[in-house]
C-alpha cells in the first residue's frame, strides 16, 4: 500500500508544489531577515536600542516574533532544504556536497523575492498591471512543473 501511494505522489506535481512551499519560505526568510536587519538599523541610527525600549513594545514584540520564526526555520525546514540539495545523493565519503544544487535554490528564492517585490511595485496601484504579468507569464511556453490546474486553484474568484 505505501509503495502506491508513494508512486501516486510521484506521479503528481504535489513534489513540486513542496518544493514551491520550500522556496517560497526560503524567500520569506530571506526578505524578514533583510527586513529586521533594516529595521533594527534605522532605530539604532536614532539611538535606540530595540530590546532596552519600552516605547517600542510593539517592534521589541515583532522583533521577538521574527527571532522565533526564524528558529523554527532554522531547526524544522532549512535541514529539509539542505538534505533535498546540497546533501542529496552524497555518499559518507564525499565531503563536498551538491554545491550548485543549494545555490540554484537559493537563486530560485532571490528570484521568488524580486518577482514578488517587483510584482507589488508595480501592480499595487495599478489595477491593469497584474493582468498584463499574468498575461506575459501565460505567454511563456510551460515548464511541464504545474499544471493550470494546479495554478488556477490559487485564483480568488
Amino acid at each position: 500500500m505505501e509503495g502506491a501511494i508513494y508512486a501516486d505522489v510521484q506521479s503528481s506535481t504535489i513534489p513540486e508544489e513542496l518544493k514551491a512551499i520550500y522556496i517560497m519560505a526560503n524567500a520569506t526568510e530571506l526578505m524578514s531577515a533583510q527586513a529586521f536587519e533594516r529595521l533594527k538599523h534605522v532605530f539604532r541610527k536614532h539611538g535606540y536600542i530595540i530590546n532596552e525600549n519600552q516605547l517600542l513594545t510593539g517592534i521589541t514584540q515583532y522583533c521577538k516574533m521574527i527571532k522565533m520564526a526564524s528558529y523554527q526555520f532554522f531547526q524544522k525546514v532549512e535541514p529539509q532544504i539542505m538534505n533535498a540539495t546540497f546533501f542529496a545523493g552524497r555518499y559518507e565519503d564525499d565531503t563536498t556536497g551538491n554545491v550548485s544544487a543549494y545555490d540554484g535554490f537559493n537563486e530560485d528564492s532571490c528570484e521568488i523575492c524580486r518577482l514578488v517585490m517587483l510584482y507589488i511595485d508595480r501592480t499595487a496601484k495599478n489595477n491593469d498591471g497584474y493582468a498584463k504579468v499574468f498575461k506575459t507569464l501565460r505567454q511563456l511556453p510551460p515548464g511541464g512543473i504545474f499544471n493550470d490546474e494546479d495554478i488556477s486553484k490559487y485564483k480568488m474568484k
